[in-house]
């Protein structure tokens, strides 16, 4: 095999270890090995060698030869941290996707306690953009910010990278001073851990578990500041109850605020997780594509150690005035000159550790930028996309008004008066037909009509006569008004483009429409339309045979949708409990509407009549997609018909109205 490829594939991207794992071949797998196979080439099929082969041993033998493999690239990341070469480890990462970057060496320390300890401060940052976590322990309890030698090395480790939107908080325990109400501050030892605040009297008791003095949840608490008091704080929890805490003086007063700032940004983390997953459960539905939580270590905590520092340059800058005063003013001593060189020596350090910080918050700035820019773009992005499908539409919807100017158009029920109510039999034309031809059906014959509109029907027959007096019901005038007190205004007037144009970049389900889009009427009286056409029930009560009973309820149900031709206003929702009444006695019908529920909206009806009863529920969903409205009537629809003991129920069809 020397001076071959040991990874070549075939047209179905199988390697020779795919083959030789398939086939059971223990000595070619091993073979294959020895030479530097990858296991992690997948054929066409998405199959790793792995996962083909069905000897135990050869599935044995893949997975040590794929932890060795993992285990070289870990100890090549490593190395490359801890030399400081930025360009082999994003190399690494880049050729080995699934590398593990928390990886540990044999004694605990990641990729970041390496960088930190040999000071390799663009290392760390890299590590800490690539998403390393900064509290991994090593064996001796130590972070990477522990081992760092320098304190512009723990600066970039305190402040988290603006990318890390992470869920997870890191344990974060010490002493602090607790303010009682008898005895003042007394030491205490304090445990932040999964939003939890603990308070133990010594730290072998946090340790252990035992003896804990008190708890408090943080979630929707508070951290509050002493402005005239660097060591001090206090936090305010959701149920009125504040401690007050004070960090441990030291020697150097920036450690005072830098240690103060520590707690607090861990009090702060510790209450954004608390309060995350405490209210998870409260917000379902998310409609923005980026992560709730905010960066908790970010701008702010930068300028805020920023801010230590200047005070500690500002005191110092003070003291040596002071200082030079006296040597100008008095004969020198030995001791003063060693302390104006201390205190400059802590201006240059302090002055460093400030530029360090403001170089990072700079750097913090700039990427804000870009993913402001980023988002930015993707939201003039979609603006244009919602832009031009609203032209779209608005070209759409003028061509359908032309072409209704011009006589393409239709007459609507409502415009055509009683002569839709006389010339209905024509809408159903073809159960007409079925009515007037011939049928054979317990010694009763039906003679084929010469036209569709006249349905003379022969009188030999008992059930012509019955026919009869369905139509002259159906074609009879009734009392009830046909027509609003006031005219509807014209939809035409108001155009959709100029409403939905001020609304771009905005969520459509949330855009407040004009009430003139609304039909004058509630759901409840639209939902009594279903009885348009009700004589149909008549006609399929007086058949003998399933089949044709089956046509006329077919018949009615799609007659449900005759009244949504061209019709895209939607009702007013009902209230809680409304109810709507509907007596039609010259059609031999009355119909009862309730709202029986608000969230979601539910209308049940009930009709009730002499030869048959109806009843449902519906809860319709309205969605607007653009260019089209699409309507879903969810709920089931029952029709009994009561000479013939009979049932049918169905669900409506979901409709979509191209605007």
């Amino acid at each position: 095999m020397k001076g071959a490829d040991v990874n070549a594939t075939n047209d179905k991207g199988d390697t020779p270890l795919h083959k030789a794992a398939y086939t059971g071949r223990l000595d070619v797998v091993t073979l294959l090995l020895k030479n530097g196979a990858d296991i992690n080439i997948v054929n066409i099929e998405g199959h790793k060698a792995m996962a083909l082969c069905k000897n135990p041993d050869i599935k044995d033998l893949i997975q040590a030869a794929h932890v060795t493999e993992n285990s070289k690239t870990e100890r090549k990341f490593l190395t490359h941290a801890s030399e400081g070469d930025i360009e082999g480890l994003e190399q690494t990462i880049k050729d080995c996707r699934k590398l593990n970057i928390n990886c540990v060496d044999s004694l605990g320390n990641s990729a970041l306690h390496l960088a930190a300890y040999r000071d390799r401060q663009q290392v760390a940052a890299f590590l800490m953009q690539a998403g390393i976590k900064s509290d991994i322990k090593n064996k001796n309890g130590q972070i990477a910010s522990d081992v760092a030698t320098s304190q512009a090395m723990k600066q970039v480790l305190d402040v988290a990278p603006l990318n890390h939107l992470s869920k997870t908080v890191s344990r974060f325990e010490g002493e602090l001073y607790k303010q009682t109400r008898l005895f003042g501050f007394k030491l205490r030892y304090v445990v932040l851990d999964k939003g939890v605040l603990s308070i133990f009297n010594t730290r072998a008791d946090a340790s252990s578990g035992a003896r804990r003095r008190t708890y408090k949840y943080l979630d929707d608490a508070q951290c509050l500041v002493y402005s005239k008091d660097n060591l001090r704080f206090a936090i305010l929890y959701n149920d009125e109850v504040t401690h007050r805490f004070k960090v441990a003086p030291t020697a150097s007063d920036p450690l005072e605020t830098i240690s103060r700032q520590k707690w607090m940004n861990a009090i702060s983390s510790h209450i954004e997780y608390s309060t995350y997953y405490m209210h998870k459960g409260l917000n379902t539905e998310d409609s923005d594509s980026y992560e709730e939580l905010l960066p908790l270590s970010s701008m702010a905590d930068a300028l805020q150690t920023a801010q230590a520092h200047q005070s500690a340059v500002e005191k110092d800058v003070n003291q040596l005035m002071l200082l030079a005063g006296k040597l100008f003013n008095t004969s020198p001593s030995k001791q003063d000159y060693e302390d104006t060189v201390s205190r400059c020596t802590n201006i240059a350090s302090s002055s460093r550790d400030m530029c360090n910080v403001l170089q990072h918050c700079l750097t913090i700035f700039t990427q804000q930028e870009q993913l402001r820019n980023q988002q930015l773009a993707e939201e003039r992005e979609r603006c244009r996309v919602l832009q031009e499908s609203l032209r779209v539409l608005a070209v759409q919807h003028h061509e359908l008004e032309q072409h209704i100017e011009t006589g393409g158009g239709y007459s609507s029920p409502i415009d055509m008066g009683d002569s839709s109510l006389e010339n209905s039999d024509d809408e159903f034309y073809d159960c007409d037909v079925t009515d007037s031809a011939s049928m054979d059906g317990d010694g009763s014959n039906y003679s084929e009509s010469s036209s569709p509109n006249n349905n003379t029907i022969g009188t030999e027959s008992v059930r012509v006569t019955d026919l009869e007096k369905v139509k002259a019901i159906h074609k009879s005038r009734w009392d009830g008004r046909t027509s609003l007190p006031v005219p509807m205004l014209s939809r035409n007037d108001f155009s959709v483009w100029s409403i939905l144009k001020q609304c771009i970049g905005k969520e459509l389900s949330k855009i407040t429409m004009p009430v003139i889009f609304n039909e004058p009427l509630s759901f409840l009286q639209r939902v009594t339309e279903y009885m348009e056409y009700a004589y149909l029930l008549d006609r399929a009560n007086l058949c003998e045979t399933p089949e044709e009973r089956m046509a006329y309820i077919s018949a009615f149900a799609i007659s449900a949708c005759a009244s949504n031709w061209d019709r895209l206003g939607k009702p007013f929702n009902p209230l809680l409990g409304e109810t709507y009444e509907l007596d039609r006695p010259e059609l031999g019908y009355k119909v009862v509407c309730e709202q029986v529920s608000h969230h979601p909206p539910i209308s049940a009806f009930h009709v009730s009549a002499q030869n048959y009863s109806v009843y449902g529920a519906i809860n319709p969903k309205l969605k607007f997609w653009g260019k089209s409205v699409e309507v879903t009537p969810k709920g089931v629809i029952t029709v009994n018909l009561l000479r013939h003991g009979e049932s049918y129920t169905w669900e409506n069809v979901n409709c979509s109205y191209t605007i």
